[in-house]
C-alpha cells in the first residue's frame, strides 16, 4: 500500500478519480471504523437502494439516533461509487443542511453524475481528485522508464513483468474505454 500525499476536508465532500486510482483503499485506510460505509458495489446493497433510495434516510436517521453508550455516532458516512445511484445525493444534502454528519462520497465519474443532472452539493461539499501515484508517493519505487511504459495506477505496481503490465493495462483500457 502507498501513503497518498491527500488529506480530507474538514466538511463533505466528493472524491473523484480514475479507476483503479486507490479512491476506495484511501478511504478505508483514512476512516476505518470511525466512518459508517456504504459500498453501491455491493449487490444486495445497490439492489436495495435502487428500489427504495429513502432506505439511505431511514439508515441514517436510526444511526443519528443512537443514544446508548455502546453505540458512537461516527462523524462520517463513506458512499463508495456514488455514480451508481446518483438520486441518493438529495438525501446526502438533507443531512448535511441538518449537519448531522459529514459525508466523504467517491466515484470514477463525476461525467456520469452531471450528465445524469445529479444533485452536485453545489456550496455544500468540496472536491477532492485522486491521481495515479506521483514520484513524492512513490519514493524509491520510482522508475521513469517504467512510469513511462505503464503509468502508475497502484495496481500496477502489483505485477512483475511486462507482459503482466502490458495485459493489465490492454483489459484496463478497453473495459474503461468501452
Amino acid at each position: 500500500m502507498f501513503d497518498r500525499l491527500i488529506k480530507p476536508p474538514q466538511r463533505s465532500f466528493f472524491l473523484l478519480g480514475p479507476r483503479g486510482s486507490g479512491k476506495s483503499t484511501w478511504l478505508k485506510k483514512e476512516f476505518g471504523e470511525a466512518a459508517f460505509f456504504v459500498d453501491l458495489l455491493d449487490l444486495k446493497t445497490q439492489t436495495r437502494l435502487i428500489k427504495k433510495p429513502e432506505s439511505l434516510a431511514y439508515d441514517l436517521q436510526s444511526l443519528a439516533e443512537k443514544k446508548t453508550p455502546k453505540w458512537v455516532v461516527p462523524k462520517w458516512i463513506v458512499i463508495d461509487e456514488i455514480q451508481k445511484i446518483p438520486l441518493l445525493l438529495d438525501t446526502v444534502q438533507s443531512f448535511i443542511d441538518k449537519k448531522q454528519f459529514c459525508f466523504a462520497l467517491s466515484g470514477s465519474s463525476s461525467r456520469k453524475l452531471k450528465r445524469g443532472g445529479a444533485n452536485l452539493l453545489g456550496g455544500r461539499a468540496f472536491e477532492r481528485f485522486l491521481f495515479p501515484l506521483i514520484y513524492s508517493e512513490l519514493k524509491d519505487r520510482f522508475d521513469l522508464e517504467q512510469i513511462l511504459n505503464f503509468g502508475s495506477l497502484p495496481e500496477i505496481f502489483q505485477f512483475q513483468t511486462k507482459e503482466e503490465k502490458s495485459e493489465y493495462l490492454d483489459s484496463y483500457t478497453h473495459l474503461y474505454l468501452k
